[in-house]
């Protein structure tokens, strides 16, 4: 082990580790209803499909501690580690690391900070340079972050009123309207704040 080297251990908040205890029972449960019941209720394979794509996606993107030393090491749950070296680093946001090809992701991380106050420090002993980035990740995740706490809670509003008016509660489930007042919501709002941005 690096002398130097500096351990960085994620706190995740409650909800992320008790999704992460219930999901994998969940999507077998799925696979298993799907196996058996599929023929009659067809949905079950579209869950059995994506809700084990969503458990692969969250346990590749949940980190038990993070080694920051001569290269960055990602300690995953039930994955092997992901090695990343400083050329990789492409940009610094708010709570991502972008790299060459991906990204290290800290979302909803409560001590967050840390992880970027140690690579910050490692910046200074020369490990990687700010002209490896290009600057725009943070202002990025910040008109995202913005966007989704507003058309989030407009499409929730709107969908609640159209589960009260009968041609619509009948055309689609209230999930399908929830997406169809979102998406356009979404995209109006993060347009305007890009270009008020500029």
């Amino acid at each position: 082990m690096d002398p130097e080297e500096e351990i960085y251990k994620p706190d995740y908040p409650l909800t992320h580790r008790v999704l992460m205890v219930a999901c994998i029972p969940l999507a077998v449960a799925t696979v298993w209803m799907a196996w058996a019941e599929g023929r009659e209720h067809p949905l079950l394979y579209v869950g059995a499909v994506i809700i084990p794509w969503v458990v692969v996606a969250l346990y590749r993107q949940t980190y038990r501690r993070i080694r920051l030393g001569q290269k960055i090491v990602a300690e995953r749950y039930l994955l092997p580690p992901r090695v990343i070296e400083y050329a990789e680093i492409r940009d610094v946001g708010l709570d991502t690391v972008k790299l060459r090809s991906g990204h290290l992701t800290l979302f909803k991380v409560d001590n967050a900070e840390r992880f970027f106050v140690i690579l910050e420090q490692l910046e200074k002993r020369g490990l990687w340079s700010r002209t490896q980035i290009d600057g725009r990740l943070a202002a990025t995740q910040a008109r995202t972050y913005v966007t989704m706490a507003i058309a989030g809670p407009a499409a929730g509003v709107l969908t609640l009123v159209a589960g009260f008016v009968r041609p619509f509660r009948l055309a689609l489930p209230w999930v399908a309207w929830f997406f169809i007042f979102y998406l356009p919501i979404a995209l109006v709002t993060y347009v305007v704040l890009k270009r008020r941005s500029t």
